[in-house]
């Protein structure tokens, strides 16, 4: 079977899909993760296949004022992700947010 995982954030985030796709692959699936280009080393040490993000949104979140907000709210993180994506909509605009997404489809095509 072909299995894709999307994932977007640090590495603590893609760290633990990169440990579920190599049980994955050692059962005999191809495991491709889609992430940011950061990761592609980190993944494709781990023989699984890379699928391409880009690394905008999540150079905003890491150097910008929604780390400010993770960082001080630990303990909400539903008002931070609330203002965080109204941030990333102010910043990237609509159209970047959609680009996003389309990259994260790009990578499950239909076959």
């Amino acid at each position: 079977m072909k299995i894709v995982i999307q994932t977007f954030g640090t590495r603590g985030d893609v760290q633990p899909f990169v440990a579920l796709g190599r049980v994955l692959r050692a059962r005999g699936h191809r495991v491709r993760i889609a992430t940011c280009e950061r990761f592609r080393e980190f993944i494709e040490a781990h023989e699984l296949d890379y699928g391409y993000i880009n690394n905008e949104v999540l150079d905003f979140i890491e150097s910008g004022p929604i780390k400010e907000m993770i960082d001080k709210d630990k303990n909400s993180p539903f008002q931070w992700v609330r203002a965080a994506i109204s941030l990333m909509l102010s910043h990237f605009g609509q159209a970047a947010i959609s680009s996003l997404l389309n990259e994260f489809r790009e990578q499950c095509p239909v076959t």
